[in-house]
């Protein structure tokens, strides 16, 4: 399969869209806090240990990558 080529303009407005949705999904987690079940603690936790936010950003994106992709 011939790989598709997202122009940057698009490319860019998918990130800007995606970070609100993980965002969103994020702080509905938190406003369970301090009921959070094991895996959603952390979650939760693993992100708030990452101090940099373009990383954090990245490693949330990858994560989400993987879990739409299985």
């Amino acid at each position: 399969m011939k790989p598709i080529n997202i122009p940057q303009s698009i490319k860019k407005d998918f990130l800007y869209r995606t970070l609100l949705l993980i965002a969103e999904l994020n702080q509905s987690i938190e406003k369970s806090f301090p009921i959070l079940v094991g895996d959603e603690s952390v979650y939760i936790n693993g992100l708030a240990e990452i101090g940099d936010v373009g990383l954090r950003h990245k490693v949330m994106l990858e994560a989400f990558a993987r879990a739409l992709t299985e």
